[in-house]
């Protein structure tokens, strides 16, 4: 849904969702971590800014027990609605789990899924 007013700083669209790997135990002392992708292959960690002719695109992320925003807001407040479907995925990590594995680069999503066994 549309945010805020076009023109105006904190012009954006956000889309909620619901989770239950979000639980309170990670929202208070875990790790969330949010890859985005356009194609279901290729993903890219969120936080992330995209440069276009003249203004950016950030994509960002938020999350609480049991639920998460994905927003995106162009830097010329002049955001437009998504027209392409995105594929997202939630990975939730626990203190334990990212203190156990401290090398693992958490941007890339092939490294954190091969760390933690995670199926698609």
């Amino acid at each position: 849904y549309h945010f805020g007013v076009q023109g105006s700083q904190g012009d954006g669209y956000r889309t909620d969702l619901s989770s239950a790997i979000l639980t309170n135990e990670i929202a208070t002392k875990g790790s969330v971590m949010v890859y985005l992708s356009d194609d279901n292959t290729n993903w890219i960690a969120l936080p992330c800014t995209l440069p276009f002719s003249g203004y950016s695109e950030s994509t960002n992320f938020i999350y609480s027990t049991n639920s998460l925003a994905v927003l995106i807001q162009d830097s010329d407040f002049y955001t437009l609605q998504p027209t392409m479907v995105s594929y997202i995925k939630v990975v939730a990590i626990t203190a334990n789990g990212r203190t156990a594995n401290p090398n693992i680069d958490w941007k890339n999503y092939s490294e954190v899924k091969r760390a933690f066994d995670l199926q698609d």
